[in-house]
């Protein structure tokens, strides 16, 4: 085999090389590019859901003049989505029980990080003349800029959840 045959052969092996490198590179970017995306949707979908969850409770306040208690205490007087015993999930449980929401949803991922939580306050507490609920996704995957609202007098409930979501809403 001449010197030029050799040469031409080893730049078609070096082209293929090269090829086989840039698909790779391209399927791992893609990739990232993927679950980035996936945890976006996430994220959009725990504000839709904690919206879904607010609406309900207050056709339940509508309804029976008071948000519901707590059931499940899991957590220092939360309600939370995910069962650190696994136990039944309980989470909110009243207001499927009225009809008020189909299936109360919980966190697309549902663990020790990312889960959902409910709380309610009588009136006075942290300062806040009048009762109200707290309503937290605790966790996003990414950054969010807009954390929702939830404040008494001597507590932020925002800083609770500082890389999530809140929602306050006051009887």
């Amino acid at each position: 085999m001449s010197l030029q045959e050799q040469n031409r052969l080893a730049g078609f092996r070096l082209q293929k090389v090269f090829v086989a490198v840039v698909i790779v590179f391209l399927m791992v970017l893609s990739t990232a590019s993927f679950d980035v995306i996936q945890a976006k949707v996430r994220d959009q979908k725990r504000k839709a859901d904690l919206q879904q969850i607010s609406l309900a409770l207050q056709l339940y306040f509508d309804n029976y003049q008071k948000f519901p208690p707590v059931e499940d205490n899991d957590w220092s007087g939360w309600d939370l989505s995910f069962e650190f015993d696994g136990s039944k999930q309980t989470f909110l449980s009243k207001l499927s029980q009225t009809g008020y929401i189909d299936r109360v949803p919980v966190d697309p991922l549902n663990n020790s990080s990312y889960l959902y939580r409910y709380n309610y306050y009588p009136a006075g507490s942290f300062g806040c003349s009048k009762a109200f609920f707290i309503l937290q996704a605790l966790n996003f995957e990414g950054s969010e800029k807009k954390h929702g609202s939830g404040f008494c007098p001597e507590y932020n409930f925002v800083d609770m959840a500082f890389n999530g979501y809140t929602i306050q809403i006051f009887e």
